[in-house]
């Protein structure tokens, strides 16, 4: 969570305890609800998208020699992204404009900072294999699954 996020939180905890100690049970009950709900809700969806954000700015910046090849994010075609380790981290499944796969691993800390934490180059049946549980996808890469 950012500081603004415990900020908000605290003054939410805080509030109900002065709403009890003034015998406004009812006031207290929405602050605890609107609390649980922040925290529940809202805070991690901002997370999720903070995350996204972050991530799609490390891979558009990737520039790496890895491999035998060059791989250019601006120029690779995102097929898939996935969260990894509850929201703080993003696997990014790519497709250079030579048909090559790959996959970029960006670790996300609590304080939103994203970096790169490893390039995989994968073959075709490994794409094939990941795609698998997205139907949609896998049919505009590969065409109708045998399965």
């Amino acid at each position: 969570m950012t500081f603004i996020q415990k900020l908000f939180l605290a003054a939410i905890i805080i509030s109900s305890i002065a709403a009890l100690i003034l015998e406004s049970i009812w006031v207290s009950i929405f602050l605890n609800a609107a609390a649980l709900f922040s925290l529940y809700i809202v805070i991690p969806a901002v997370n999720w998208k903070r995350n996204r954000v972050e991530s799609r700015a490390i891979f558009e910046a990737l520039n790496i020699y890895a491999f035998g090849k060059m791989w250019v994010g601006k120029k690779a075609e995102v097929v898939l992204v996935k969260d990894t380790d509850k929201f703080e981290g993003v696997e990014t499944l790519a497709r250079t404009i030579e048909g090559h796969w790959f996959i970029v691993e960006i670790s996300i800390s609590n304080k939103g900072k994203a970096k790169l934490k490893k390039l995989h180059e994968i073959n075709t049946e490994a794409a094939k294999t990941i795609l698998k549980g997205e139907p949609g996808i896998y049919e505009r890469y590969f065409g109708i699954s045998d399965n």
